[in-house]
């Protein structure tokens, strides 16, 4: 599967999934500090060179397979290395801590309704637009 910082940043926006919805913890850390850097940037997102990321090796179907990818990155917390100031640090790691919304939400109303991440709201609404 190629990736680039718009799917990164899609995915790790997205209410459903969040950073547990990565194949790898390098990933989801990858698609962390990539967050980290456009909220702290405020600059359109650009996509950029893809990457390799190795799929999932079962899928009966895509929930299943993202479940199964939830359920294994739950159970490790990888170490985070993280820049950036600390206003925009703690933003995200409350959203982060929230729960993730059930398959059948719309993250677009999350984000919508939101006062809570502003920061992470207009990067969010500029990239589900």
């Amino acid at each position: 599967m190629v990736i680039d910082e718009t799917y990164l940043l899609a995915t790790i926006l997205d209410t459903r999934f969040k950073k547990r919805n990565f194949s790898t913890s390098v990933v989801a850390e990858t698609a962390r500090s990539v967050l980290n850097a456009a909220v702290d940037d405020r600059e359109a997102v650009r996509p950029t060179r893809p990457s390799e990321v190795p799929q999932p090796s079962t899928s009966t179907g895509i929930w299943l397979a993202c479940q199964e990818i939830i359920e294994k990155a739950e159970m490790e917390e990888p170490i985070s290395i993280f820049s950036g100031d600390s206003q925009t640090k703690n933003e995200i790691d409350a959203y982060l801590k929230l729960p993730n919304l059930s398959p059948t939400a719309d993250p677009l109303v999350f984000w919508r309704e939101n006062v809570h991440f502003p920061r992470l709201k207009k990067l969010a609404q500029n990239i589900f637009h």
